[in-house]
């Protein structure tokens, strides 16, 4: 079982990450559960979203202590902190903020927003940026169904920077 948290600000597209996380493992034949929370405000607060992927039947949907941490803002680290531990790998969008502190077992600077801003003149691409980062570090899938699932997903004009956005991701790591 893997337990993958995410967290930033609303807006920052963590909970749709997860998502696409969550169905990416129920495509490669995995079980998986997401939730979320996020502030009524919806933009600006602290958002979380939780992916469990396992090869059994999830019966709890939230993370306990987290294998992998995405960490887009930093009031997101500092809230959500205590569901990591040693062995926590922490990929964090270093050109949003540097980490007052280091958790988990490793820290992984991901410059994401930079990144999309670079690539796409937007920061809107950050969340799949750091998505492709998540599944080429952690290995819990191909990317080919990471990018199935974004077909599916943005079948649109966006969908050709969504998968790039995976690339670059990939490439960070």
């Amino acid at each position: 079982m893997k337990q993958i948290m995410f967290s930033g600000i609303g807006g920052q597209g963590v909970i749709l990450a997860a998502n696409i996380l969550a169905n990416s493992a129920v495509h490669n034949g995995n079980y998986a559960a997401q939730s979320q929370a996020y502030g009524s405000e919806s933009r600006g607060t602290t958002t979380r979203a939780e992916v469990i992927i396992a090869d059994q039947f999830v019966d709890f949907p939230h993370v306990e202590k987290a294998d992998y941490f995405l960490v887009m803002a930093e009031g997101g680290m500092k809230k959500f902190k205590d569901k990591t531990d040693e062995n926590t790998v922490v990929i964090y969008d270093g050109s949003v903020f540097e980490p007052e502190e280091n958790i988990g077992s490793k820290m992984i600077n991901i410059e994401a927003t930079k990144l999309s801003l670079n690539n796409f003149d937007r920061p809107l691409f950050a969340n799949i940026i750091m998505l492709g980062a998540l599944v080429e570090k952690s290995k819990l899938f191909d990317s080919k169904i990471l990018k199935d699932i974004i077909k599916e997903k943005f079948q649109n004009k966006a969908l050709d920077k969504n998968l790039k956005a995976i690339e670059i991701g990939r490439n960070s790591i």
